[in-house]
This record gives structure tokens, sequence and C-alpha cells, in this order.
């Protein structure tokens, strides 16, 4: 196989939301780190979340706007300004919307690894889009002309970077898009005591419209373990 195995670690509450107002309960907080410590426990080398994921944790930069278009003037080729960090955050990104103020997202309470970004595009993005990310060392794949395609955008996580195992952390619509596509090979899923009902928050998985709707995935359950504050932790690893 030459991708990575992917791993998709997700926290929710009782009615299968990833957000939400049961994010404030002391019990999801409480969770949330222990939701941490499992991920470090896989000491991953990548970990990926999508655009609206990053721009809202971890992508403060200025909203500069960028009006050069596309004149391919920068050359539609793969730019990886650090081949040897010790973690990768890949951010899935199309059309380059996200803005930087950095080339990594340093450690904190919930990340214990110094992790360089590798920003995943479409060709289709600005030229000026591709000069401000060399500019900052962030590292860069393409992963189509207009759509991406997550088989090669695996496989060049796998080439380019090295990376045997990551960490999908999607929001719905990034989940549900592996999980369709049959990238996903591991679930690993924290539950809270918690539930609020709001049919207006996102669920785990979401498959989005655009994409031919695939059977259903059938799991293995590999483990069970009761957590404080009355979590449950479960291990999948999907039927191929």
């Amino acid at each position: 196989m030459n991708r990575p195995h992917v791993i998709c670690h997700m926290m929710t509450s009782l009615d299968g939301k990833i957000d939400g107002d049961y994010m404030n309960t002391e019990e999801a907080q409480s969770l949330y780190l222990k939701y941490v410590e499992i991920q470090e426990s896989y000491n991953p080398k990548a970990w990926m979340c999508g655009r609206v994921t990053m721009e809202g944790n971890f992508a403060f930069g200025e909203k500069v706007e960028f009006k050069g278009g596309i004149t391919l003037s920068v050359p539609r080729t793969d730019f990886i300004a650090d081949s040897h960090a010790g973690r990768y955050v890949i951010a899935v990104d199309p059309k380059g919307k996200l803005r930087w103020t950095q080339n990594t997202i340093p450690t904190s309470f919930q990340l214990k690894v110094e992790s360089h970004i590798v920003v995943v595009l479409t060709e289709d993005v600005a030229d000026e889009y591709l000069t401000y990310l060399r500019d900052l060392g962030i590292s860069y794949i393409f992963g189509g002309k207009d759509q991406l395609d997550l088989h090669e955008v695996l496989r060049k996580i796998n080439t380019l970077l090295g990376v045997q195992e990551m960490m999908l952390d999607g929001g719905a619509y990034l989940n549900g898009t592996f999980l369709n596509e049959g990238l996903v090979d591991e679930l690993s899923l924290l539950i809270t005591p918690t539930a609020d009902g709001d049919t207006s928050t996102q669920a785990l998985f979401a498959k989005p419209d655009s994409l031919v709707k695939q059977p259903a995935a059938r799991f293995t359950l590999r483990e069970v373990r009761k957590l404080e504050s009355n979590g449950i932790y479960l291990n999948y690893t999907i039927n191929r």
C-alpha cells in the first residue's frame, strides 16, 4: 500500500456530534485531554484537518486577498520546505483560503510535538498564494487540477514526506469523503456522556453531495475501554 495507514481519531457526543454546546461541559473538557493523550500514544508522523478546522483553531494570518489570478507563472510542482520535520500537519485547503503567520504549529496543551505545515491544494490556486506560502517556508502539494484526488494526496504524503501512519482529525465532510473513498483504515473514537440534540451541528461523517454514494462502511470492534468522567473509548478497524 503506497499510502499511509489512516486513523480517523475523533471525539463525539452520545448523539454522534463532533461540535456544539456539549463541548463546553465539564465532562467533554476533561475527556478532551484524554483525546489528546490517546492521539499522542500513536506518535503519528502526520495529522490532517480541513480548512474550516484550521481556520478556527490554527490559521490566524491577516486576511490578504490575492487578486493576481492564475497565470501559471509559478510552476504547479510540489514544494517541500522541510523534508525532515518531526511531525507534519496536513491542511486540506484546495483553493488557498487559509492565511498563516509561520510555517509550523507550535506545541501547546493539545499538541505535544511542533508540526510543520503542509497545505494540500488544487492547481487552480492563485499564483500569488504559492509565492506567499514559499515566502513563509510552508510546504504544499497538489492533489488535482480543480478537484482533489485523495488517493493521489495520500500517495504523495507517503512518498514525499515518508509518512506511514496519519491521524485524520477532520470535520464531518472531510471524514465522510475519506470514508466514502475507502481511505479510512481505523476509527479511534472517544464518546462523551453528553448530548444536546442540536440538528445544526456536524456529525462524525457526512458525504458531500458531489460524491457518488458508496455502500455503508462496516467495522470490526477491537477495543472498548471505560474512561474517567463516564466516557467510553472505542477502536475499530474497517472491513475491506
